[in-house]
């Protein structure tokens, strides 16, 4: 089959599951790499902090476009696989290297459609700045946020950890609403507790 027809058959397959569509682009468009996700064989030369990086296929907007992330195994290197839902071309990281400039993981209250929600574990992907993105660990991982200002009317969704120590809060450049809160200081900030991630409330 030749890479022509190849990108075809996966963009056809837009209706599948993001699984189902990673699974065939591993085979079509990947030579038959081996698909890798959170609850795939443990590989022991992986450190933790590496391992926890992974997530299953998530379908995301990255510079204006629609892609398919999911994770394989390309020449015995576990890689964080872009496919372009237009095109069907690909983006192959490292994981490894995703990993080396990954921050520390810490605890976050992101928004959705100004909405608090629940404090989530993230890590930062790359150096600090306006650009910069961010994605959750744990349960539902794999979301790509960014920090940026959401205002309306002068007030805007914040979260302070100390007085006069505030920052924007996280939130998703791909979101449908159908309902919005006002943006607002949120009346807790996330700390790491017993369990994982906790509200500290004000």
């Amino acid at each position: 089959m030749s890479i022509e027809d190849a990108r075809a058959s996966v963009l056809r397959s837009s209706d599948a599951s993001p699984l189902d569509r990673a699974l065939l682009a591993c085979e079509l468009l990947l030579d038959g790499a081996s698909f890798v996700g959170p609850s795939s064989p443990r590989r022991p030369d992986v450190p933790d902090a590496t391992w926890r990086l992974l997530h299953e296929p998530v379908e995301q907007y990255r510079d204006g476009r629609r892609e398919l992330v999911f994770f394989a195994l390309v020449d015995d290197a576990i890689t964080e696989i872009h496919l372009d839902a237009s095109t069907a071309e690909l983006e192959a990281i490292p994981l490894a290297v995703i990993a080396a400039t990954a921050s520390e993981p810490s605890c976050e209250a992101p928004t959705h459609c100004g909405c608090f929600s629940e404090c989530v574990e993230v890590v930062r992907l790359g150096p600090d700045g306006p650009d910069a993105r961010y994605r959750t660990l744990g349960p539902g991982a794999g979301l790509v946020l960014h920090r940026a200002p959401q205002c309306y009317e002068g007030s805007c969704a914040r979260v302070c950890d100390a007085p006069g120590h505030c920052i924007d809060a996280l939130s998703s450049r791909d979101e449908t609403c159908t309902g919005a809160c006002v943006p607002s200081e949120a009346g807790f900030h996330c700390a790491r507790g017993p369990s994982g991630c906790e509200r500290v409330a004000h």
